[in-house]
């Protein structure tokens, strides 16, 4: 069986280790976003002090996920795995392996399984299944929950579900106000009744704004309303709140 450890660096990018075999997923570290968004809180592990890792999973490409300047600074004998057709962009920067993968297709990277699985979102969008050694973790990006999650916990046996929390709300030019595009604490625990997820850790809530009314539509969702959901929704999982740099290991 492997060991399994979680590191939390900050909003969706955590660094996943199967017995020395690392994956960063989303990688987001330089600030600001549009001048209007940054990090809430300091990065789990800076971008200078990551250790050697073999794989990067990118969800979609919203900057908050997709930081290509810092993908510009890791080094090129990394695979990258994205959705099927956004790879072009880190295919120029001379990585020697990148994959984009469309639902349910799969690849196996240093001896990890990854498995590309729907998610819901405004633009293209992957959630992944990474597997190693009888241990497994969904990566939820910052997809909202869907019915086609009860068929990934059926056909999955997922240790550590990381999903998002924020509930974000978006406006967008004449159409007005979108609603929820991510996870809000209330479909987090559903989703994790869905997967049948045995450790529930929540992300992508770590972000602020600088106009301070937008703050409540960009992170609605907080850990102690996820924490509160959980325990009335779904007492059977074990939920598990980080720090960024807070280590979960199983």
């Amino acid at each position: 069986m492997s060991k399994l450890q979680i590191t939390i660096i900050g909003h969706s990018t955590t660094l996943i280790d199967f017995d020395g075999r690392r994956i960063l997923t989303d990688p987001w570290f330089n600030d600001p976003i549009h001048l209007l968004c940054r990090h809430k809180y300091p990065l789990g592990i800076p971008l200078d002090k990551l250790p050697p890792i073999d794989l990067i999973v990118v969800s979609h490409r919203h900057k908050d996920h997709f930081d290509i300047r810092a993908i510009e600074q890791i080094d090129r004998s990394v695979t990258v795995i994205m959705p099927g057709g956004e790879t072009r962009q880190v295919e120029q920067l001379g990585f020697h392996r990148v994959e984009g993968l469309n639902f349910w297709e799969s690849r196996e990277v240093a001896g990890i399984r990854v498995t590309a699985l729907p998610a819901v979102h405004p633009v293209r969008e992957n959630c992944y299944l990474l597997e190693k050694g009888g241990k497994s973790v969904f990566f939820g990006g910052d997809t909202q929950v869907f019915p086609g999650m009860t068929e990934i916990g059926n056909r999955f046996d997922i240790t550590v579900a990381l999903l998002p929390i924020s509930g974000m709300i978006f406006f967008q030019g004449r159409s007005g106000l979108i609603g929820k595009i991510c996870m809000s604490p209330s479909h987090a625990a559903e989703a994790a009744l869905r997967l049948k997820a045995r450790v529930v850790i929540p992300i992508h809530y770590h972000i602020a704004c600088s106009i301070p009314f937008y703050q409540r539509f960009i992170t609605p969702g907080t850990p102690q309303k996820f924490m509160e959901q959980m325990r009335e929704k779904a007492p059977q999982v074990q939920a598990v709140v980080l720090d960024t740099g807070e280590v979960w290991e199983g």
